[in-house]
């Protein structure tokens, strides 16, 4: 298809040619196929660090997340990483709770 064909058609949203198309995936599409220069990737590397991305299930410049989006693809990473964090993460709130807890009973 040329230059000048792209330029003048209107493409169907990818979703609706095929509806089990990932709406991130389609966002890096019409971000990159987009008419207006400036809203494009500046470079093919750009496009590609976002496919990249996106192959990993990490986040997207074209699609930026939600915090729930973020929370539900950190709970789909391996169930190891998700323990030790959950496990860092709540030795670090016991360890402050008993520090403040010493804390106030020594002031008393």
């Amino acid at each position: 298809m040329s230059a000048r064909r792209f330029a003048v058609r209107n493409f169907p949203r990818p979703h609706l040619v095929r509806r089990d198309v990932c709406p991130r995936l389609e966002a890096i599409c019409l971000k990159a196929m987009c008419r207006d220069s400036k809203a494009r990737y500046a470079s093919a590397l750009l496009l590609a660090d976002d496919l990249s991305r996106w192959m990993r299930d990490d986040e997207v410049s074209a699609a930026p997340d939600s915090r729930f989006q973020r929370l539900a693809r950190f709970a789909r990473r391996p169930l190891g990483s998700t323990v030790a964090t959950f496990v860092s993460l709540l030795t670090v709130v016991i360890a402050v709770s008993v520090i403040l807890r010493v804390r106030q009973l020594r002031g008393l």
